[in-house]
């Protein structure tokens, strides 16, 4: 693996206290929390070391530039790093023995590096998603102490329409969680995640897609991402959104493309990705479905 040589540092402050780990006592690993790993591993993550008594809030998350080297009135529970430019902390260099490679996003507009076929699937759909504004592959990497220095690197960052931040994980199934020294390490970024006012999510690669449809469909938008937009289509576009109404993918895709009724639906996959229009991949692509302006 290649780390960025240029980064930008923060960190998750707590109030003034004995301690500047993310949790106090015996690292939660208790008997009850391995007994609700056994029926949700996730669950038992997610509660693992959670501390009511922090509430949930964006300030505790500071440039570590801004703070002076010995304030006494905070404590660095936690150091958060990502690159100067935004991109992926980690790319891959080769020799490894999972799938790996380089996705080139159009929404993003920058090469997303992936470390599985899982991740690779989460970012497609990203990709293709209306709802998922910005997303970003390897984007974070966070540095805790529980019982010893822990180093962490998120596999995707997502940014939702409506603002919220969700730092991803995605594995196979729970039996990739089954080390509980790995379920202590996630438990510490789920803390720190909420602690900041992030959401932390372990997705399994049987829920990236609905069903089989939605795989097929988020591939072939995907496949079709680089088509190009004309600036009277665009204009086009912006005439029907002006009068407020929807279309149908089959009259738009004509509108688009008149008589090629193929390269009618690359442009207008082209823009769901890009979030001039929006689509419901997980339904049938026929030509009664409905297409909407974002």
């Amino acid at each position: 693996m290649n780390e960025s040589n240029a980064l930008r540092r923060g960190v998750v402050l707590a109030p003034n206290g004995p301690t500047a780990t993310v949790a106090v006592g015996r690292s939660g690993m208790t008997d009850a929390y391995e007994e609700l790993a056994e029926i949700d591993v996730r669950a038992a993550i997610n509660l693992m070391l959670r501390n009511p008594s922090y509430e949930p809030s964006a300030g505790r998350l500071r440039a570590e530039t801004l703070l002076r080297k010995h304030n006494s009135l905070v404590n660095t529970m936690a150091r958060i790093v990502v690159a100067n430019d935004n991109g992926s902390l980690r790319t891959v260099s080769g020799g490894t023995h999972h799938a790996s490679g380089w996705y080139p996003s159009v929404k993003v507009g920058r090469t997303q590096h992936y470390e599985s076929l899982h991740q690779l699937a989460l970012i497609e759909r990203c990709e293709t998603d209306p709802n998922v504004v910005h997303y970003q592959s390897e984007a974070r990497r966070f540095e805790f102490i529980l019982r010893r220095k822990e180093r962490y690197t998120s596999d995707v960052d997502i940014l939702d329409a409506d603002g919220r931040l969700a730092v991803v994980e995605v594995k196979g199934d729970d039996a990739d969680l089954r080390d509980p020294e790995y379920r202590l390490k996630l438990a510490g970024v789920a803390e720190i995640c909420r602690r900041v006012g992030h959401e932390f999510r372990i997705t399994f690669g049987s829920e990236i897609f609905e069903n089989s449809r939605h795989r097929f469909n988020v591939r072939l938008a995907s496949s079709m991402r680089r088509t190009a937009i004309s600036s009277s289509q665009k204009r086009l576009v912006e005439s029907l959104r002006s009068k407020g109404d929807d279309m149908r993918l089959g009259e738009f895709a004509e509108l688009m493309a008149p008589g090629n009724f193929v390269q009618g639906r690359a442009i207008t996959f082209a823009m769901l990705v890009r979030r001039i229009v929006s689509l419901d991949l997980t339904q049938p692509l026929i030509d009664e479905m409905p297409v909407s302006f974002i």
